[in-house]
């Protein structure tokens, strides 16, 4: 479900388990809350427990983002996927990713970035998910390293990205 769909009581639930599962960032928590106004640069999507309408989990695409030296490809940034911790390890997480990732390729995005820990890639990269691994980029300059994993919306779109990235 779009979160600008949802009622006022599944936002206000959206937004305590973001809260819950990451106390510093408020900041998605209101932009799920605020979902009902206009947000050119975002997607967001619920993920609701047919039974009672309570929220498994949650995704978050930046849309208005652009990839270095492809910048004539449409990217979305997948920014945050978050499962409730009482049903994770059931199939959820990776419903999201899809979900969002068949939306913004419908959307005629080409490509959908996400950037995570390297304990992630085997999430991202399996064949449920379909993203490709990219070696790790620095992060911030604190030493950390943040991997990178991408889908394509199509083989031409990779070729496309591909013979982009060669200039780089």
């Amino acid at each position: 479900v779009c979160a600008s769909k949802c009622t006022t009581t599944t936002l206000d639930a959206v937004c305590e388990l973001i809260t819950h599962v990451h106390p510093s960032r408020a900041s998605i928590a209101r932009g799920f809350r605020n979902s009902t106004r206009a947000d050119a640069g975002h997607a967001r999507l619920v993920l609701l427990d047919d039974a009672d309408d309570g929220v498994l989990g949650c995704v978050e695409l930046r849309t208005s983002c652009a990839v270095r030296g492809c910048e004539n490809m449409r990217n979305a940034l997948m920014e945050t996927v978050i499962v409730c911790p009482l049903h994770r390890r059931r199939g959820i997480g990776t419903i999201l990713v899809r979900a969002a990732t068949a939306w913004a390729f419908n959307a005629g995005f080409d490509v959908v970035t996400a950037y995570c820990d390297a304990a992630l890639v085997g999430f991202y990269t399996l064949d449920a998910c379909g993203f490709v691994y990219e070696a790790p980029i620095g992060k911030g300059g604190d030493g950390d390293l943040e991997s990178c994993v991408r889908a394509f919306a199509t083989a031409d779109a990779r070729a496309r990205y591909v013979d982009a990235r060669r200039m780089f």
